[in-house]
């Protein structure tokens, strides 16, 4: 979640349980499937108050669900607004660092979706290489290195550690994203890792979502809408676009790295900006798109 309106920091009461109990009620994983497309067309989620405050009257309790509601909305648009970018930035700067990776997605996609259209949600099923790269982008530069702190709440031993009732544990999200014995060479961008002798995404190796969106009751609430997004932004932009480093303002190569920046929510350092229309047809398909939106003109492609 974005670290700008972050229920998931609220102290643990009425008004922390009331935030939760209304985002889970729009963002669970049945009403992410339903909302998958709006997110296909980019809808905005501001819209969403409406929706949620056309449950309510003009009661005392209507106007506490509506401050909620404001809330709730703020908090959506602002976790696409904050981490779903980090996320996709990380993606980009991957697909330029490992071009292998980019032109086996690319071929994917091609005999999946073919050129005469972007891809939709339900071409995701029959690309596990696609999926795939979605787990490994989330897994090789974690958008938040650290989850929200817990409270032990009874004495706990762990490995031979004794851990008192009340203290305050720290996830360590980007070692155990990069622990080698789940993920062997953990700095390397290798989709394949996911991937069983059949091509099938093998359920044997960790999921990287459980680790990355957090842990128990301040597990990101958003992570289904978050996952809907980035796997239809990853599949979209690699069958439209070749990923590059691109150049400077002077023309000459601009040289990437896996650095990182920020504190509580990474970014890459450098983001590529050689991003090429791959074909007159994958350029035609972006502007139809775009128009559909009515979003204003679009630079030229």
């Amino acid at each position: 979640m974005s670290w700008n309106y972050n229920f998931g920091v609220i102290p643990y009461g009425p008004w922390w349980r009331a935030h939760r109990r209304m985002f889970h009620q729009h963002f669970n994983q049945v009403a992410a499937d339903e909302f998958r497309p709006v997110q296909l067309q980019e809808a905005r989620l501001v819209d969403m108050s409406v929706n949620i405050r056309a449950k309510f009257g003009d009661s005392e309790e209507a106007r506490y669900q509506e401050e909620i509601a404001k809330n709730v909305t703020g908090i959506a648009y602002a976790a696409g607004a904050d981490t779903t970018t980090s996320a996709v930035e990380s993606f980009l700067l991957a697909m330029a660092l490992f071009p292998a990776v980019q032109k086996r997605a690319q071929a994917e996609l091609d005999r999946v979706v073919g050129p005469t259209r972007l891809p939709e949600y339900k071409d995701l099923d029959n690309m596990p290489y696609i999926r795939a790269v979605v787990l490994e982008s989330m897994r090789w530069m974690p958008v938040l290195s650290f989850g929200l702190p817990h409270a032990v709440i009874a004495d706990d031993m762990y490995e031979g550690y004794f851990i008192p009732k009340g203290a305050m544990i720290v996830a360590n999200q980007w070692a155990m994203l990069h622990n080698p014995e789940d993920y062997p060479q953990p700095e390397q961008f290798k989709p394949e890792r996911y991937l069983g002798p059949d091509g099938e995404i093998d359920a044997s190796v960790r999921d990287p979502t459980t680790i990355s969106f957090g842990f128990g009751r301040r597990i990101c609430v958003g992570r289904h809408f978050s996952n809907n997004t980035l796997s239809i932004c990853i599949a979209s932009t690699l069958h439209a676009f070749n990923i590059s480093a691109g150049v400077d303002v002077d023309g000459s190569p601009i040289e990437l790295s896996a650095e990182m920046k920020g504190a509580l929510v990474a970014n890459p350092r450098e983001v590529p900006t050689g991003l090429v229309p791959r074909s007159e047809t994958a350029a035609r398909l972006v502007r139809e798109a775009v128009t559909d939106l009515d979003v204003g003109p679009l630079m030229s492609l």
